[in-house]
């Protein structure tokens, strides 16, 4: 009976005594502690990584959407990746897709979408073991102003058929490029050339001497080197 009257009291004693609470509360708060502070070293590897990526895919797809190259477009991304590309073992996750947007005369289009995927040590705590970090880059380039030079063959060897192709072929050529609003900022120079070259009426007459006029449908025996050449039709079709 003593024994339990002096127990009582102390059960009593330590129910009420709240001096270790804090210690609990630590406890219980450690780990979303871990994660917030030491989760950011994640973030921040993240953050780096997306940047880098980004300045990779933004080399690639300028270089790929020049007008001045003329390489396949697939390798020259594959060359600028593969030379930008840092090492470690993340990168060797690296993969992206190229998309060809736009590829005419005076533009071109590239579009690159690419991903690295990132071990996240801290953050797996709560239960996200890696991070994928994504990047996306497109480079255009246009030329307004553009100027063509259409060289043609008249030599004999055209004569017949082959000269009526030539002309309807140029024709259209020139048509299409000169259709949509484009004749403002497009000039097309005519070459042609048979053995020599003709310069058309206008400059032959300033440069050289007085022109006779141009022979439009020539036969074996006026085709030859040395002879007019059928200029006329093909200067009524550009104007």
């Amino acid at each position: 009976m003593p024994l339990l009257s002096w127990l009582l009291p102390q059960f009593a004693r330590l129910r009420n005594d709240d001096s270790g609470n804090f210690a609990i509360f630590t406890a219980l708060c450690a780990v979303p502690l871990i994660v917030v502070a030491c989760g950011s070293v994640d973030v921040i590897r993240m953050t780096s990584t997306q940047e880098r990526l980004q300045v990779m895919l933004d080399s690639a797809t300028l270089a790929a959407a020049s007008l001045s190259n003329s390489g396949d477009m697939s390798d020259v991304v594959d060359d600028y990746m593969a030379a930008n590309k840092p090492d470690g073992a993340a990168w060797n996750t690296l993969s992206y897709t190229t998309v060809e947007v736009t590829n005419a005369l005076n533009s071109k289009e590239v579009e690159i979408t690419a991903e690295v995927t990132l071990k996240t040590p801290f953050l797996s705590l709560i239960g996200r073991d890696t991070q994928t970090v994504t990047a996306i880059s497109t480079a255009v380039q246009s030329q307004t102003e553009i100027e063509i030079s259409l060289v043609l063959d008249i030599s004999s060897s055209m004569r017949g058929a082959k000269l009526a192709d030539l002309i309807t072929a140029s024709k259209e050529f020139i048509d299409l490029m000169l259709s949509d609003g484009r004749d403002s900022h497009t000039s097309i120079n005519l070459v042609l050339f048979g053995g020599t070259v003709n310069l058309g009426d206008t400059l032959y007459k300033r440069y050289a001497v007085e022109a006779s006029s141009a022979v439009t449908d020539p036969d074996s025996a006026t085709y030859t080197v040395g002879a007019e050449v059928p200029s006329k039709s093909l200067r009524d079709m550009a104007q």
